[in-house]
């Protein structure tokens, strides 16, 4: 398994703060599908560069 790029840090940090935040479940919904997208997306680029 390789160590998490810059990238993928930034996304979980976000994640983070928004689990802290108070949204509605129509906004935790667009922004864990916002999220999974990024965690794709950082994966893909993670492995094209390896």
């Amino acid at each position: 398994m390789t160590p998490p790029s810059h990238l993928n840090i930034l996304i979980e940090q976000f994640a983070d703060t928004l689990e802290q935040t108070d949204l509605c479940c129509q906004e935790r919904a667009q922004f864990g599908a916002l999220l999974d997208a990024l965690r794709i997306e950082a994966t893909l680029c993670q492995e094209v560069l390896s």
